[in-house]
């Protein structure tokens, strides 16, 4: 055992350390603005990078290697995030240092989660498996006590194909949303839905259009404005409405084309994806107008402003409708361990596929670089050299047996 543990950390008699040239670092999956507009973070799977955007410079990095959602408080003065422990912690911008971490003790768990802007509530959505039957439980936690401060085990029952996708990704349970003002949490499953008053810390009514509201695609365009995508249309699109929340009033109805639909941080523009030829879109749907594009999947608008990863895995920001673009250098994390582990030698060439933005790697001998193939997700299958650090030195054993 002693010797298969060191033969584990040494690689064996006759590997050699293979040095990439040109260093990896994990795709950004999250790109969100502050609510004032002044700051941006950028997300990976091993932490967030804090960009300060009107003076165009990173300011600090965050390590969070299994970190949920982060996101700006409303003042835009802390970042807030938490992981799937419900440990949460907040950050001062200003200070550029850890102000506050607590460890909430939710024992059944949580498989779905979302933190509150002010990280006071986590909405917690979870399976609640009978002996006869299975349903979403749904809770709201005080991250402060710890105590749950709403409660619905049965809030709706899982049912015939609805219940084997839930059981096969019980991290995705229903729509879970936040209001860009922080006031309201809404939850939908199947075809039930709640909408939570984080203020009061009681439900609400939800009235018109959306008595009946169930599962489906739908972001907040605004505070009181939810946009709800309905059934196709003769004209291969969807009809979608823009309602008044919570009261369900119809604002206005337009046509719909994509697979996804998500909120920007300011204004009514949202993004939908994947288009034809990319992973994202930033959509005006007062013209039906895409005004910002991205090949992977992280992007974000405020106002005028959309920032995006680069082609190097950077932070790119353009204000519309200038051409100017800006870069901004986001510093190497540690990369996230390989999530499909499959590794081959053919000639020359290693093969390797892992979470490290769900590309396909290339190890070229020859030329000694290691270059990936975006995923169709990402919108591009051209081969393009890849960013960041492997741990910098790999042996081949390491890289077949990881």
């Amino acid at each position: 055992m002693e010797e298969r543990a060191k033969s584990a950390v040494q690689g064996t008699e006759g590997d050699k350390a293979l040095k990439l040239e040109s260093p990896l670092r994990p795709s950004l999956w999250r790109i969100r603005f502050s609510p004032n507009g002044k700051y941006v973070l950028a997300q990976d799977e091993g932490g967030v990078a804090i960009v300060d955007r009107e003076e165009k410079k990173l300011l600090f990095r965050i390590d969070a290697p299994d970190a949920e959602e982060a996101q700006f408080s409303l003042d835009s003065e802390r970042v807030v995030l938490h992981d799937s422990q419900l440990r949460v912690e907040q950050w001062s911008v200003a200070k550029q240092e850890r102000i506050s971490v607590k460890e909430v003790v939710l024992y059944e768990g949580c498989e779905q989660t979302l933190l509150s802007p002010d990280a006071k509530t986590i909405v917690c959505a979870s399976l609640n498996v009978g002996t006869e039957s299975v349903h979403v439980r749904i809770r709201m936690v005080d991250v402060e006590s710890g105590q749950v401060l709403y409660d619905k085990p049965k809030f709706v029952e899982l049912r015939s194909f609805l219940l084997l996708l839930d059981l096969a990704n019980p991290s995705n349970l229903g729509n879970m949303l936040i209001s860009p003002d922080g006031r309201y949490a809404l939850f939908v499953a199947a075809d039930h839905a709640l909408a939570y008053d984080l203020e009061r810390r009681e439900p609400v009514q939800l009235g018109g259009k959306l008595k009946n509201l169930g599962a489906g695609r739908m972001a907040f365009q605004d505070a009181n404005l939810l946009y709800l995508v309905g059934s196709p249309n003769s004209k291969g699109t969807e009809v979608a409405q823009t309602l008044s929340f919570p009261d369900g009033r119809v604002v206005k109805e337009s046509a719909f084309r994509g697979q996804w639909v998500f909120s920007t941080t300011k204004g009514q523009r949202l993004l939908v994806g994947p288009l034809k030829d990319y992973a994202v879109g930033v959509w005006n749907p007062d013209d039906n107008k895409i005004v910002a594009v991205s090949r992977t999947n992280s992007i974000d608008a405020w106002g005028q402003v959309v920032a995006w990863e680069s082609t190097k895995g950077n932070l790119a920001l353009q204000e519309l409708p200038q051409p100017q673009l800006t870069e901004v250098l986001l510093p190497l994390g540690s990369l996230p361990p390989p999530r499909l582990r499959s590794f081959q030698q053919t000639a020359n060439i290693w093969r390797s596929r892992s979470a490290i933005a769900l590309r396909s790697g290339i190890w070229i001998q020859a030329s000694r670089r290691l270059w990936f193939v975006p995923s169709a997700a990402h919108g591009s299958m051209q081969a393009t050299s890849c960013m960041g650090n492997f741990r910098n030195s790999w042996t081949r054993s390491q890289w077949k047996s990881n």
